[in-house]
């Protein structure tokens, strides 16, 4: 899978990988979890997260459950920058209940090392111009000691399929955070992203042969400006 440079080339070709990923959708009927991760930080993986969630929530149809994109990088929150910038705010409502009756994907712990229930610490927002529902944290919630940390949760991510069509799950670099690994086994496929002036680094095949160990379904990956490296293949170089 890749995409070229150029803005109006980035939704086209990222438009195609959609259309392939439909293919890959569940047969059962629930929600596609799909998660976004890179080897290298800065390779661009909170942009085609978004991406790719944008176009499937401007491809559903009316009967069709909503799209989610979940940021799942506590430390940058690149997807809460975006759509809190000053030209979209405006557009976006919320906060609904992120826990959907099932606890969350994250837990606190305080300074003296207690684990704190906080099910109102992260809130959905909808995107009033294409009707995506994307994951922020309340952080004035928070205590300056505390610590969010992502957790696996395996029946909340199963809960979110009776929610959501497709949920595109923006995790963290595997070169600053093994949460990637965490959520890995909740997911249905997972792609890697890279950038062009990266593509052919060994450390994309270690990335993809690391989260593999841990459970994930390798689908392929993105390179950001450059041709495609490799696919679903586990055995590819």
């Amino acid at each position: 899978m890749q995409y070229s440079d150029g803005a109006a080339s980035h939704k086209s070709v990222l438009e195609t990988i959609f259309e392939s990923l439909y293919g890959l959708k569940r047969a059962d009927g629930l929600g596609t979890i799909i998660q976004i991760t890179s080897a290298e930080t800065n390779a661009g993986t909170s942009f085609v997260a978004r991406s790719l969630a944008e176009i499937a929530a401007k491809s559903a149809s009316g009967d069709q459950k909503r799209v989610g994109l979940f940021d799942c990088d506590l430390k940058k929150l690149s997807q809460t920058i975006h759509y809190f910038a000053p030209l979209r705010a405006g557009r976006i409502q919320g906060p609904y209940d992120a826990s959907f009756g099932a606890g969350g994907y994250w837990q606190v712990t305080n300074s003296e090392n207690q684990i704190t229930d906080m099910p109102g610490l992260c809130g959905v927002y909808i995107d009033g111009k294409t009707g995506l529902a994307f994951t922020s944290l309340i952080w004035d919630q928070l205590q300056e000691t505390d610590r969010v940390e992502l957790i696996a949760a395996p029946n909340y991510w199963q809960n979110l399929r009776t929610h959501f069509s497709f949920i595109f799950v923006d995790c963290p670099a595997l070169d600053r955070s093994r949460d990637a690994l965490i959520l890995a086994p909740q997911c249905d496929m997972s792609i890697l992203v890279a950038g062009s002036q990266t593509a052919q680094s060994p450390s994309h095949k270690a990335a993809r042969d690391t989260l593999v160990s841990a459970g994930a379904q390798f689908a392929g990956m993105v390179v950001n400006g450059g041709a495609p490296l490799y696919g679903r293949s586990q055995n590819q170089a």
